[in-house]
């Protein structure tokens, strides 16, 4: 039996609508999982980092693997974006 998965993104108002059964769901998720376990395992990628709080307490880290192997001049410029630093070296407040 199939059944509608909906993912809504409340904050830009975006829905997806995806019609699998839940064995079919079970494998997309296992399959994602699979590559993004994959992906933070590569050592050859870069990862940059955003300690995330609310109100000043720290609710978690977002980690981010760049694509420097595809991208390579966007990767460096997002991670001087993440460590502080412009393209002249100077530190971003």
């Amino acid at each position: 039996m199939k059944s509608n998965i909906s993912c809504f993104i409340s904050d830009v108002g975006w829905t997806s609508g995806l019609s699998v059964s839940a064995n079919e769901w079970k494998a997309l998720q296992d399959a994602e999982t699979s590559r993004i376990s994959a992906l933070r395992a590569n050592k050859r990628l870069p990862k940059v980092f955003f300690d995330i709080t609310i109100k000043g307490l720290p609710i978690g880290r977002m980690v981010m693997v760049l694509y420097a192997d595809v991208a390579p001049l966007a990767a460096e410029n997002f991670r001087a974006f993440c460590t502080g630093e412009d393209e002249n070296r100077h530190t971003i407040t």
